[in-house]
């Protein structure tokens, strides 16, 4: 069989000219037209607020309150009062009150996390404003300090072994 010609081949795909082409329906264009239109709306832009120190409340207040502060947890809890009071107040940051607390005074620090509502509490009633507390060990102490600390310490166990004293030269 002879292979069709371009034009006849091109006859197969005619469409009946007596009618109007039907026009497919424009599903982009009509489900752009069917939604709602988009207003664009201005972001507001918030800017963290920088935090400010409660009004009329200085460090040196919360450290001249500390001892009443470290008093009402202690008729909670005297045991965890005796912790509280191995730290002592070192800065305000905002409404952060930061808690110093000796090198290696780890328990004692997290002992205090675990109950940190109780501080926040006792340092708003006493101050009249809510802080957040944060427990800060100190890390600057010098390798020497710390050297001379646990040379002490074994003096007093051998002192308190032997029943020496200790004579000043």
């Amino acid at each position: 069989q002879p292979t069709p010609t371009v034009k006849e081949t091109a006859d197969l795909f005619q469409i009946n000219n007596s009618e109007p082409p039907k026009k497919e329906p424009d599903l982009v264009t009509e489900s752009v037209a069917a939604m709602p239109a988009i207003i664009p709306v201005e972001e507001e832009i918030q800017e963290t607020p920088v935090p400010q120190v409660p009004a009329g409340i200085s460090l040196d207040d919360i450290i001249a309150k500390w001892d009443k502060i470290v008093q009402l947890v202690a008729e909670e809890n005297p045991m965890f009062a005796s912790f509280l009071n191995d730290g002592k107040p070192q800065r305000i940051n905002g409404n952060i009150l930061e808690i110093l607390f000796k090198n290696g005074a780890v328990f004692q620090i997290n002992t205090i996390k675990s109950r940190i509502n109780t501080v926040e509490e006792a340092v708003e009633k006493v101050t009249g404003k809510y802080f957040k507390i944060k427990c800060i060990e100190d890390k600057t102490e010098a390798a020497e300090s710390q050297e001379k600390n646990a040379f002490d310490d074994m003096t007093r166990k051998v002192i308190d072994i032997f029943g020496g004293e200790i004579i000043p030269t």
